[in-house]
């Protein structure tokens, strides 16, 4: 199973301070990770596809924000410049990812574009074979966001669509580009994508006795447990005759 990968932190100019009313992420939280590839050419390592994603998406022009990439050894967070935290507590959150009311896919993103934070996975072009380690990176960081947003680790829709496909807006869980998007194939049919959902359910829900449970619901079983326990100290010893 994964194991934790190295942060590192890129600035971006893709935000804009606040949340105010009559802006399109105002009291919304996150509630999707949506899943990319970046295929930006065959001529170069996996580092330089790497560095020139980050360069990317620290152009305005990319329109782009909320997003963290997967590379072979370390995980790039984009987050908005000059500071990763708000002075103030935010409606939707307390968390760097949160902060800010920054985009998932430029200013006119509708639907899951605006709760949702995306994921690049390095693969250079449509049919270059994943690295197992930007996999296992992508893994771990899906489950983290999952974690934190309470979100539920489960796919949205067909892992091969036909064509793209409207996911409403109070969608939760985990989507692929090529499934919301029209003419996107990323991450594409090389992609272990039923594979890389278990590993992340894995990581999110424990297991215990053959049942898996939410960490909520494991939270519930103790909470009862305790009660249970402090009426049986209340009431006396139960007598077994």
């Amino acid at each position: 199973m994964p194991v934790t990968p190295r942060i590192e932190l890129t600035p971006t100019p893709n935000y804009w301070p606040g949340s105010e009313p009559g802006q399109p992420r105002y009291g919304r939280e996150i509630r999707t990770v949506g899943w990319h590839s970046t295929r930006g050419g065959r001529d170069h390592s996996l580092a330089t596809e790497l560095s020139a994603t980050r360069n990317w998406f620290e152009n305005p022009v990319s329109e782009a924000a909320t997003h963290a990439i997967a590379g072979t050894d370390v995980v790039v967070h984009l987050y908005p410049h000059p500071t990763r935290y708000a002075d103030n507590p935010h409606p939707t959150g307390p968390t760097q990812w949160q902060t800010y009311a920054y985009w998932h896919a430029g200013i006119g993103a509708k639907g899951v574009a605006l709760t949702s934070l995306g994921l690049e996975f390095l693969q250079r072009f449509l049919d270059e074979t994943y690295d197992d380690d930007v996999i296992e990176n992508g893994i771990w960081q899906t489950a983290e966001w999952c974690r934190e947003f309470d979100i539920p680790p489960v796919l949205l829709a067909d892992p091969y669509p036909t064509h793209a496909i409207t996911l409403p807006d109070d969608a939760e869980g985990i989507w692929l580009h090529s499934q919301v998007k029209e003419g996107k194939s990323d991450p594409g049919y090389i992609f272990p994508t039923l594979e890389a959902i278990a590993d992340i359910k894995e990581l999110v829900e424990p297991t215990f006795a053959g049942a898996t449970l939410t960490e909520k619901r494991v939270r519930e079983i103790v909470r009862d447990e305790l009660t249970s326990s402090t009426l049986r100290v209340k009431l006396g010893a139960f007598n077994d005759y």
